[in-house]
């Protein structure tokens, strides 16, 4: 069986009120171009499901080790990022607001790249100062608040279109 695809029949059924989950699993092109999941099953998701009237909750959290170059100093670097989400599955899904619930599972795959993939870093880096994402390792000796010194003569032509009133 696929590992995105949670089993609920026994929710569903009303055998049980909640279920845990604690997985983990592979998703193939988990990335934003900038950094990509680590090989393997790199994505871990815990959380519980519980049943309501004409649908589940899924309530938990989802973690993802990613690898990328570092934006300063293009060093490989090797984090993970977690969020966490609160979602609604149902047969009559609406797009944008609940998932599908597809029989007797949900598929947590458009759940993970929905949340997860958009928290991923444009900007990665070894490691950050807390305040504005720069790298303190890789920038060191930089000068990066170096003021540019631009010359007027590039604003001339601009000048020529002053409007006399």
């Amino acid at each position: 069986m696929d590992p995105t695809k949670i089993p609920v029949s026994q929710l569903l059924k009303g055998s049980v009120e909640k279920e845990d989950v604690n997985i983990k699993l592979h998703l193939d092109d988990v990335g934003n171009g900038v950094v990509d999941a680590v090989d393997g099953d790199s994505i871990e998701l815990t959380g519980r499901i519980k049943k309501f009237t004409n649908s589940v909750q899924f309530k938990g959290r989802a973690c993802v080790e990613w690898q990328g170059l570092c934006s300063y100093g293009n060093i490989e670097v090797q984090k993970s990022t977690c969020i966490d989400f609160d979602e609604i599955f149902e047969n009559d899904s609406t797009w944008g607001q609940t998932y599908e619930l597809s029989g007797d599972f949900i598929d947590v795959e458009e759940l993970i790249r929905d949340n997860l993939i958009p928290e991923l870093p444009q900007f990665p880096v070894c490691e950050s100062d807390g305040k504005t994402n720069r790298c303190v390792k890789c920038s060191e000796g930089l000068n990066l608040h170096k003021k540019t010194n631009i010359k007027k003569d590039v604003w001339s032509e601009l000048d020529k279109l002053k409007f006399e009133e």
